[in-house]
């Protein structure tokens, strides 16, 4: 799951970011390490699916205890141990535990490539947002906007089968949220990591607050508390690391077109495990909203959009 990126640079121009002449890691520059980091980030990001639909622990307790390693397993990087909960990080907490928890469970009940697609149209939300706040239209990106609504139309006219239906529901609910997590995310003025530790912990402790019932410890596997050490600390942690490392090498528009590798490496890993597929509505409708999010995101490049996104 790609991070939150500031929602100005969402709806704003996104220059690149100017680099000196010198060279990083093994004499390559700094460009090419940027894209070598953010390729790894979407990589780890892209084995979400995998653990969620192959681990059989539930999907709220799964959500918690992924949640709590990330934030235990990025505490030591916190430069300060001083927590204050203002409004705005209160609200973003909100938004990124409705987001874990309806993206987890989605992933259970509908198709992987269905649940990491439809989190993807957070773009839609935020668009629309900045559109009612500046009470005007932003013609130039309504192209791209509305090839993501009409692969997010075409999922979700998917006949139902089971729980698929549902899931799907809460994939559009996981896009919602991590528009909401965009936007408030800008709005925090606090170190990438410590913000990454202090909204994972809060998310964790409310949803056990919620039923904790549901965690039954004693019950898990060694191999499931590796793979939920792997979830929050490498999956999470690692890959967020790395993403806020490239985007001090390389633009915001280079690193969200890059992040598209995610929801396409997603699906593949779950196939290869469990063999599952798509249907035809999610390969036509995922494929027009990862299309539509490229489409957005290199028309930012030039434009300005709606910086007023920061509410």
């Amino acid at each position: 799951m790609a991070p939150p990126t500031n929602a100005k640079e969402l709806h704003g121009a996104c220059s690149v970011v100017p680099q000196k002449a010198q060279l990083g890691w093994r004499g390559l520059s700094p460009q090419a390490v940027g894209v070598l980091l953010v390729l790894l980030a979407t990589v780890l990001w892209s084995t979400n699916g995998l653990f969620i639909k192959v681990l059989s622990i539930e999907a709220l307790p799964l959500t918690g205890l992924r949640c709590a390693m990330a934030g235990v397993l990025l505490a030591p990087w916190m430069r300060s141990l001083k927590f204050r909960l203002e409004g705005d990080l209160a609200i973003l907490i909100i938004f990124y535990t409705v987001m874990s928890l309806s993206f987890v469970t989605a992933t259970k009940w509908t198709a992987a490539a269905n649940a990491i697609v439809l989190q993807s149209t957070s773009p839609v939300w935020v668009f629309l947002v900045a559109c009612l706040l500046a009470r005007r239209v932003y013609w130039r990106y309504t192209v791209s906007i509305g090839i993501i609504v009409l692969g997010l139309a075409i999922i979700m006219a998917e006949p139902a089968h089971g729980t698929s239906f549902l899931g799907n529901l809460l994939g559009l609910a996981a896009g919602i949220s991590f528009a909401g997590v965009n936007i408030y995310y800008a709005r925090v003025r606090r170190p990438a990591v410590e913000v990454m530790v202090l909204i994972n912990v809060v998310a964790a402790l409310v949803i056990f607050a919620v039923q904790p019932g549901a965690f039954r410890f004693a019950e898990y596997s060694a191999l499931e508390w590796l793979s939920l050490a792997y979830l929050g600390g490498i999956q999470i942690g690692l890959a967020h690391m790395c993403f806020f490392a490239a985007l001090k090498r390389i633009s915001t528009t280079q690193a969200a077109v890059l992040s598209l590798v995610e929801p396409l490496l997603n699906p593949i890993w779950v196939y290869l495990a469990i063999g599952e597929l798509p249907s035809a509505y999610g390969f036509i409708g995922g494929g027009l909203v990862l299309s539509g999010i490229a489409v957005d995101a290199l028309l930012r490049r030039n434009g300005r959009g709606a910086a007023a996104a920061r509410p």
